[in-house]
């Protein structure tokens, strides 16, 4: 509910760190909610995958959610073969990722359909890809490019392998098991460029062999020889356009003043929303805990994904009781239904510290690490 204090209070623009994407920025202001959903939708149509295998969509414990919507997909398009599994995380991967895990002598592999969605001249592709540290496993993993013909991102034993059809294999780099590999595929039709970058770094520069189109990408361990190979992938993105215009697009958490449309989804005053890639997605839905008549009116976004929050006026929260407007909780979101459930503690309670009275509002929330 929208108060006096929620109407006068500061339009605050903050970064702050977040595993999940490069950039992580919150906004608190309608005003400015309002002009970066106009400006940054108009990027929403080069986004045709954005899959981190969060749930919603995905459910923990089973094979990836699949779909061939409208972009930018939230799911994939199948499972080829195997069964790879959505799971809280692995290793040092740590925030919902899907499993390879070919220990049951069966290899696994998914795909994304890009023949049913609109042909660019320019792609970037963009994964983060753990291959297990586990003592016994072998270590191969594939990323494969359909043209249709294949153009294959290889790792195994180390290294990491390209190959292109009649052009042959090149070796581009190096990896560490056990640590995540942050890779990046930009592909440019026109000038017949291949770009790959591990980590940040541009590893290999090269011909795309003449291709023409890309009309899938399928992530997999081998049907051959790779038995016993455990892997992780998250955050798989694919881009129309080049990678660095989307190093430009950060992820946005909001709440408004009052019930807005984001992008076709409905957002409350209590909710917290934000939009990663070119889709918007609720992240806390406050009806379910019962503050539909409540404001946020401050929020911060810790790296793990919990919430900090504040609100206009007092409420009481489950499991937690009543707070007042210059408090800030806590919340947990539950692995499997982090939207609506999870945990509230107190975590500053302004009372304690002299921020009592009619005339103080907790209105703004900055955690350094």
């Amino acid at each position: 509910m929208q108060d006096a204090k929620s109407a006068h209070r500061a339009h605050s623009l903050q970064e702050t760190g977040r595993s999940k994407t490069p950039q992580t920025w919150i906004v608190s202001a309608l005003g400015v909610i309002a002009s970066l959903i106009g400006a940054l939708d108009a990027r929403a149509s080069d986004v045709l995958y954005d899959v981190d295998f969060e749930t919603p969509p995905h459910v923990l414990g089973s094979t990836p959610t699949t779909g061939d919507g409208p972009a930018p997909r939230e799911t994939i398009s199948s499972v080829v073969f195997g069964a790879p599994t959505v799971v809280l995380g692995y290793e040092s991967l740590g925030q919902q990722p899907l499993l390879f895990d070919s220990s049951d002598q069966a290899a696994d592999q998914i795909r994304l359909d890009l023949s049913n969605l609109p042909a660019s001249d320019h792609y970037c592709i963009e994964a983060d890809l753990l291959i297990s540290a586990q003592a016994g496993t072998d270590t191969g993993f594939t990323i494969l490019h359909d043209t249709p013909q294949v153009r294959n991102i290889r790792f195994e034993n180390g290294e990491i392998r390209t190959f292109v059809p009649f052009i042959g294999g090149s070796l581009i780099g190096t990896y560490t098991r056990g640590d995540v590999i942050q890779v990046r595929s930009e592909i440019d039709f026109p000038t017949d460029l291949w770009t790959i970058s591990i980590d940040g770094s541009v590893a290999f520069t090269g011909s795309f062999g003449g291709a023409t189109a890309l009309t899938s990408l399928r992530f997999s361990t081998g049907t051959v020889g790779d038995v016993g190979v455990v892997a992780a992938l998250d955050n798989v993105h694919v881009f129309t356009g080049t990678c660095t215009s989307i190093e430009t697009s950060p992820t946005i958490y909001f709440s408004p003043t009052s019930t807005i449309d984001a992008g076709g989804v409905s957002v409350d005053n209590e909710d917290v929303a934000r939009r990663i890639g070119g889709a918007y997605e609720l992240v806390f839905d406050g009806s379910a805990f019962g503050l539909a008549s409540e404001n946020v009116d401050a929020l911060q976004v810790l790296a793990n994904g919990s919430l900090l929050l504040s609100f206009s006026s007092g409420a009481t929260l489950p499991g937690l009781g009543p707070v007042e407007d210059e408090d800030i909780v806590r919340f947990d979101p539950d692995p499997t239904n982090p939207v609506t459930a999870g945990t509230f503690s107190l975590f500053f309670e302004g009372d304690a510290e002299g921020l009592s009275g009619s005339s103080l509002d907790l209105d703004a929330i900055s955690v350094q690490p």
